[in-house]
């Protein structure tokens, strides 16, 4: 009589959904004020380029997409998106910028743009960081108009003329925006089956 056995392993993994909210200052329903914004050249001077608001990561990861909810006339060249870290209350060392392709149409309606960002920079939850948009500016002709959130969420504004000047700080509602970092792996969702199975020939 000869036994012959196997064991087989089975594993089975999954992941939950891709990318969780980092921040987010859209109202409950996800839409914005389309007829209150930040116009940049901020305070009606070309000399103020840089405009951005200090936020909480609720979660940690390297940023994966920013969304912005802003608009552009069409003599306005399309601006960037930056990030800073915190220093003590004001923007300090800038982790990245990207281009955004905003818009060119005049306010009053809904918009949502998004900027997808390879190897962003990683967040921590917790910390406090800014999102700044830069939109270099000759003439008050040339516009961007960044739409608020939700008038009753408030935060830290922030802005100065270019990247050689200093910052200055107000409170006021959010400017609309999002960023996206990707979801953690899920190794409760990880399954293991064990199959026995036994084989038995006589002779």
């Amino acid at each position: 009589m000869r036994h012959a056995s196997a064991i087989v392993v089975l594993a089975c993994g999954t992941t939950l959904s891709s990318a969780q909210v980092a921040f987010d200052t859209y109202t409950p329903a996800g839409t914005h004020s389309t007829n209150l914004f930040y116009a940049v050249p901020y305070t009606n001077s070309t000399n103020v380029e840089q405009i951005g608001f200090r936020f909480i990561s609720r979660d940690s990861g390297p940023v994966q997409r920013i969304t912005l909810s802003a608009v552009r006339n069409n003599l306005t060249p399309a601006p960037v998106v930056q990030l800073y870290a915190d220093d003590a209350g004001l923007p300090g060392a800038r982790l990245g910028e990207w281009p955004i392709n905003l818009p060119v149409t005049p306010p009053g309606s809904l918009s949502f743009t998004s900027v997808d960002i390879a190897n962003g920079p990683s967040l921590s939850g917790g910390s406090p960081y800014f999102l700044v948009v830069r939109q270099p500016i000759v003439s008050l002709a040339q516009r961007t108009d960044w739409y608020i959130g939700s008038v009753t969420n408030v935060g830290t504004l922030v802005w100065r003329g270019d990247e050689s000047g200093s910052w200055e700080q107000d409170e006021k509602p959010y400017a609309a925006f999002r960023v996206i970092v990707p979801a953690p792996h899920s190794a409760a969702a990880l399954g293991i089956f064990f199959v026995a199975a036994s084989l038995r020939r006589r002779r």
